[in-house]
């Protein structure tokens, strides 16, 4: 009888075969153990019902002066600082932003702080972007779970190396991810979370920010090299569009609806704020279906409508708006700067 052949089980079956077999599945129990912890870390909020839509053509030179920054090689800067104030449409810009970056296969995370929780700190913060690196390039779940496992009770600047470097590097790839954080000057702790991104300054290549915030980056901060940018107002006629856009969802009488020229000057009068115009969509569509008949041509005086017990803010639109009513009625034109 022949010699049983060393690399043959009982079962005939070769001990290789096996062998590998048993490292399949300890590598698919590893696998699953990374996803589980991937699970243990903060998930970002529902932003779905946050949007608006950025007005086709309106910011095509902020978003080219942007990208030529993604794209430099030899930018030392971590963090391209968009700043604004409220109502200009950063938000509306971000969110294009995001799209064209995740189409690209280039964003690492995407943050929005007026959706995140009051109490979370900077540590939470660094975890979410850990975890929104790992959820959206499914290759760095490992590394995202080394750093479960490697943070508990560690300083800050060990969170953002483990978390944040770490698991990009584990990419290996050909350009920089970007992270962009929308909101984040009115988080309060946006300054402490700053400082810390003084680990990745040796890294513009690997990683980089987008920040979005009303506030001028702080002068002082010599360990991260910034870009600020102002973003200016968009046009009164990208403005009109918005408005004529936002008109649609009015459900008008005939003759009810504000001529192109009323467009014009509450385009004019919004210097860029999206936020107002909102206010003056919001104060026809809120009319109650009995006053619609009685809705006159002039967009002033179907704001000027309102009933006198509605909230303050409306109330203080109400007399922006007469204002302009009038202004234009006497001069043809409206007053912007005299707001």
């Amino acid at each position: 009888m022949d010699a049983k052949d060393p690399t043959t089980n009982h079962n005939h079956a070769p001990a290789t075969t096996i062998t590998h077999a048993s490292n399949i599945t300890m590598v698919s129990q590893g696998a699953s153990n990374d996803l589980l912890l991937l699970e243990t870390l903060p998930r970002h909020p529902d932003i779905s019902n946050y949007w608006t839509e950025l007005v086709p053509g309106s910011r095509d030179g902020d978003m080219g002066r942007i990208w030529s920054w993604m794209d430099s090689p030899l930018t030392k800067e971590l963090v391209f600082w968009i700043h604004a104030p409220a109502g200009l449409g950063k938000s509306a810009f971000a969110r294009k932003l995001k799209e064209e970056l995740r189409s690209q296969h280039r964003l690492a995370a995407f943050i929005f702080f007026r959706r995140l929780p009051l109490e979370w700190g900077p540590e939470t913060v660094i975890r979410l972007i850990g975890a929104e690196i790992a959820r959206i390039h499914r290759e760095a779940v490992a590394a995202v779970a080394r750093a479960v496992h490697q943070c508990h009770g560690a300083s800050l600047g060990l969170h953002v190396e483990k978390f944040i470097r770490d698991p990009v590097l584990s990419l290996r790839l050909p350009h920089p991810l970007i992270i962009i954080m929308d909101g984040l000057t009115e988080w309060t702790s946006h300054g402490h979370f700053i400082e810390h991104l003084a680990q990745l300054a040796p890294y513009p290549s690997l990683i980089r920010f987008v920040i979005l915030g009303r506030s001028e980056p702080r002068e002082g901060r010599q360990n991260v090299h910034i870009r600020s940018y102002k973003l200016a107002p968009v046009s009164p006629e990208f403005m009109a569009r918005y408005l004529n856009d936002r008109f649609d969802i009015i459900e008008w009488k005939d003759g009810g609806r504000a001529p192109p020229e009323d467009v014009l000057r509450l385009a004019a009068l919004a210097g860029g704020d999206f936020t107002r115009m909102e206010e003056v969509v919001s104060i026809i569509f809120d009319l109650p279906a009995s006053s619609y008949d009685d809705i006159p041509n002039s967009i002033y005086n179907m704001a000027l409508s309102i009933p006198l017990d509605t909230p303050v803010d409306r109330i203080n639109h109400k007399i922006t708006l007469n204002r302009v009513y009038l202004w234009s009625s006497a001069t043809g034109s409206p007053n912007p700067q005299g707001i």
